[in-house]
């Protein structure tokens, strides 16, 4: 949880004859936003600076130099912004007697901070994937209480947020049997190589009971937007009951 911080923005919609559906934008000044930035808000060197841990590593040898013993929150100054085109139409091949709904947008966010000082920025402290789980963020693998003060924070080991990310989306619906039937695929590509395909169906049995069945595939690079769940595609179903 983290305090307001101050946001400025503005937006609109209108109808376009000549692509017959409706343009949108809006866009965002976020302003002294917390970030992420290894080396300051998880410093594990200077864990080592507390006052009984560095006296034992004093009596031990090992000169740790005093200073803050926790980490700090950077902030950054980002903007972002949101391109769209919406549009209902009918295509009877497929539906005859229902309207698509397709929905569709290019979103994208722009690290001023990082553009304009070199601050190495890392994404909401997600750790980059191994073979066997996450990397640990510090280079604490071979270190014994000899060389314990060499103890420290590993950036690398953090996915990384570039100064500028973006995306496209898009999501088309349609109903069947009078609403009973609703199928839908959404598609997410970042620019950087990441994918998201979303499938699904909802069967609404009655106004107490739905069912939903999706699958998501998912894939890329381990990188904004799909994040953690890189290359890990998902098959889902969901039963919706309605007590009243």
């Amino acid at each position: 949880m983290h305090g307001l911080e101050n946001v400025f923005g503005a937006g609109t919609s209108f109808f376009s004859e000549p692509l017959d559906g409706i343009v949108r934008g809006e866009v965002e000044y976020f302003a002294n936003e917390p970030a992420f930035i290894p080396s300051e808000n998880i410093p594990f060197e200077r864990e080592l600076r507390a006052p009984a841990l560095r006296k034992l590593l004093k009596a031990l040898g090992q000169n740790v130099p005093a200073g803050i013993d926790f980490g700090t929150v950077p902030h950054a100054d980002i903007l972002r912004f949101e391109i769209g085109y919406d549009r209902f139409f009918f295509f009877r091949p497929l539906n005859p007697y229902n309207s698509f709904t397709w929905v569709t947008a290019y979103v994208g966010q722009w690290n001023l901070t990082e553009t304009f000082t070199n601050q190495d920025f890392r994404f909401g402290g997600q750790q980059k994937l191994t073979s066997t789980g996450v990397r640990t963020g510090t280079n604490a693998q071979g270190l014994t209480l000899q060389n314990i003060s060499k103890l420290h924070t590993v950036p690398t080991d953090f996915v990384d947020l570039y100064p500028y990310e973006s995306f496209v989306q898009s999501h088309l619906e349609t109903a069947y049997l009078h609403g009973r039937v609703t199928p839908a695929i959404t598609a997410v590509f970042g620019l950087d190589g990441t994918y998201a395909i979303p499938v699904g169906v909802t069967l609404r049995y009655s106004d107490s009971l739905l069912i939903d069945l999706k699958y998501i595939a998912l894939g890329g690079n381990f990188n904004f937007p799909t994040g953690f769940f890189r290359d890990r595609s998902q098959l889902s179903a969901r039963m919706t009951v309605l007590l009243n």
